[in-house]
């Protein structure tokens, strides 16, 4: 679980794209998710203070969520 701390809300596909290689899912409280390798996305923005579940398969640093 990971929460989302940039102020500008920026969509979960470009805000996730430094970690695409390695994310398997990413799911939003609402049960919204994106799938990279089902190229599809649901989840609309990313904002300020939400939780989302990332399964990341290898590993992903700290801070490669991009705020774009």
């Amino acid at each position: 679980m990971v929460s989302y701390l940039p102020r500008v809300a920026v969509d979960a596909v470009d805000a996730l794209s430094g970690i695409v290689e390695d994310l398997e899912i990413a799911k939003d409280g609402w049960g919204n998710f994106y799938i990279p390798s089902w190229d599809f996305s649901n989840m609309g923005l990313m904002r300020e203070g939400s939780g989302y579940l990332l399964k990341v398969d290898g590993d992903v640093q700290s801070g490669a969520i991009s705020t774009i």
